[in-house]
């Protein structure tokens, strides 16, 4: 399978399987519907980095115009959106939002204003 094909395969699966809540991201990106989506620099050269809901990652080079895989990023790493997505899906349930949903997230830490704070502990697998 070529990289298009498995981009194409990917990008398919995951519209079909959206799983994170819609906010940016500092260190992913702008959040679309089922990924996130940064301008990225790497070595030297303008490029489009993607990573899917299911952790798929790939960089577009704008210079080669070429599509690498990057690699499939851990579900570790994704700790802080899968808890982001329950606080978000409470809320929602729950008629708490009010247009604007007041929810921080970063990798080690997910804070909605107001109501709750997690500090994420990756090297101990826990939360503060």
């Amino acid at each position: 399978m070529t990289t298009l094909e498995h981009f194409q395969k990917e990008k398919a699966y995951n519209r079909a399987h959206s799983i994170f809540a819609p906010f940016d991201d500092e260190e992913m990106g702008a959040r679309f519907p089922w990924y996130f989506r940064a301008e990225i620099v790497e070595e030297g050269q303008a490029c489009l980095n993607i990573i899917f809901d299911n952790g798929e990652h790939f960089v577009y080079d704008y210079a080669e115009g070429t599509l690498y895989y990057v690699n499939k990023i851990s579900e570790d790493f994704f700790i802080h959106k899968f808890l982001e997505k329950v606080i978000y899906d409470f809320l929602v349930e729950h008629q708490l939002q009010k247009g604007y949903l007041p929810i921080y997230c970063l990798r080690n830490e997910v804070s909605v204003t107001s109501l709750i704070r997690l500090l994420i502990d990756r090297d101990e697998n826990k939360l503060i």
